[in-house]
């Protein structure tokens, strides 16, 4: 939906669940609002002259759009049908540094974007307070991440929510140009992404997430400690051996510690085999585990690639543990897969 003012127009789209809305400046020759096709509007937009100025006239109900020597001529719906706009009922309402919210989003949603049979409320980002901090957890069960950050002030009395993973990552893209704070206005039923000139506001995904903690083990020093990007590499060269799978099967890897390096094995005794060494401190630490190499390799990206990254595993079935000095407020578990001859 389009609606017009004296020097600026507003843009507001909106699914039911969730709504997006965007200030921006426009020499505007007569006031007025119209409903357009938000797909057809969302993929002209991103095809269109970066920068360049469109002209838009509404006739009866047909929207005449011209941007440069683009011309559309598009339907309009009737703007009394168009949703209302959805707000939080008395929220909590804190500021953060944007750069701070993006990344306490981004470094733990991949965790919540399984493709197995999960509940529904795992999937999306859950948002709590604990003691004096803000917390943001994401599972599969298979995975989990979790992330924190020194608790805003005005965030005391936030509720517990989870926010779909849609949300989340819209959330991510829209705050990875913003410079300053933002705010968050956060209620049991809605959570709200408010910037001066944008506002993203999302219902939440009902029920009890679960108790993390309890698969939370106890940091007893890593095992290994590796460059994030000397791993990452050798997992994509050794996950190869997938490509002469006609199943196109998830590859699961072997990784065994050896003195000063950590041994990376892929493919079945009677197929393609792959093996990478990756140089690592282990300080006679020993470890050897199975893991999808998939999961692996998204836990990994989160991380910037000159990061020093530890790994530990209590006992052969336990939660596999990364964690960095550098990063002390972020934990992520990979659960070990069973290795097959």
């Amino acid at each position: 939906m389009e609606t017009a003012g004296d020097k600026e127009i507003l843009v507001r789209a909106s699914n039911l669940d969730r709504e997006t809305e965007v200030r921006m400046p426009a020499e505007v020759m007569k006031a007025g609002a119209a409903a357009l096709p938000g797909e057809v509007l969302q993929a002209l937009a991103k095809l269109l002259t970066r920068g360049g100025q469109c002209e838009v006239n509404f006739v009866d109900d047909r929207a005449h759009l011209v941007a440069g020597s683009s011309t559309y001529d598009l339907r309009t719906l009737p703007i009394a049908d168009f949703p209302g706009k959805i707000s939080a009922s008395e929220p909590v309402e804190f500021s953060l540094s944007a750069a701070e919210l993006r990344a306490m989003i981004k470094s733990v949603a991949y965790a919540a974007l399984g493709t197995g049979i999960e509940r529904h409320y795992l999937q999306g980002v859950n948002l709590h307070v604990s003691g004096e901090k803000l917390i943001t957890v994401a599972t599969d069960t298979v995975r989990l991440a979790v992330k924190s950050c020194p608790l805003p002030d005005g965030a005391a009395g936030m509720p517990r929510v989870t926010v779909p993973t849609e949300a989340a990552s819209a959330m991510v893209d829209i705050l990875k140009y913003v410079e300053g704070d933002a705010e968050l206005a956060v209620s049991p039923q809605l959570i709200e992404l408010r910037l001066p000139n944008l506002r993203l506001a999302s219902s939440l995904i009902g029920g009890a997430f679960p108790d993390y903690q309890r698969a939370m083990p106890a940091i007893n020093g890593a095992a290994a400690r590796f460059r994030v990007s000397a791993l990452a590499e050798a997992v994509a060269r050794v996950d190869l051996v997938r490509l002469s799978d006609v199943n196109k099967r998830a590859t699961i890897l072997r990784l065994t510690t050896r003195d000063g390096a950590i041994c990376l094995e892929a493919g079945a005794a009677a197929g393609d085999q792959a093996l990478e060494i990756v140089e690592a401190e282990t300080r006679g630490c020993s470890f050897s585990f199975g893991v999808v190499a998939d999961y692996l390799a998204e836990m990994l990206d989160v991380w910037p690639g000159d990061a020093e990254l530890g790994v530990q595993q209590s006992s052969p079935s336990s939660p596999i543990l990364f964690m960095a000095d550098e990063r002390p407020s972020e934990s992520h578990l990979i659960m070990p897969s069973v290795l097959k001859s």
